[in-house]
């Protein structure tokens, strides 16, 4: 006689399938000793190992997968986002006011260097007409001002 009061315990996975569903997981630490793309490549391999033999590698395998292709495409997103948001406005702020023996040349400084060629075009002007330089950054000299 079967007792319907008491419901049915799930089956316990084998001690083996977890460890190969943990291997999955661990694997993609390859990816932190050289390993190029380890962190892909390692879930993969223990994955197309031993998802036909315990489901419950298929499910963890397809898991650690998921996430580490997630990664690294957020990875990707990041890095193209840095370049496009730090990198260029980095090159266009870069301040230009020394010349090649490190003297100090007449230029903007700091935020304003994205306006350096028009201040250099205005610079030769203001040389052929030989009058004197409006420096944005300070006096002729290109230091600020003192009081």
């Amino acid at each position: 006689m079967v007792d319907e009061a008491r419901p049915e315990q799930p089956s316990v996975p084998d001690k083996s399938a977890n460890t190969w569903a943990m291997a999955c997981h661990l694997s993609a630490l390859a990816g932190f000793i050289g390993i190029p793309f380890g962190h892909i490549i390692g879930p993969i391999v223990f994955w197309m190992l031993k998802k036909e033999q315990f489901p419950v590698v298929d499910e963890n395998g397809k898991e650690a997968l998921n996430f580490q292709i997630s990664v690294t495409i957020y990875g990707l997103v990041c890095a193209l986002l840095v370049l496009v948001l730090i990198g260029i406005p980095l090159l266009i702020g870069h301040n230009h006011d020394r010349d090649l023996f490190g003297e100090r040349e007449q230029g903007a400084a700091g935020p304003l260097s994205a306006l350096h060629p028009l201040h250099q075009v205005n610079a030769a002007g203001s040389a052929n007409a030989a009058a004197g330089l409006c420096c944005p950054a300070g006096g002729a000299d290109g230091l600020p001002d003192s009081a």
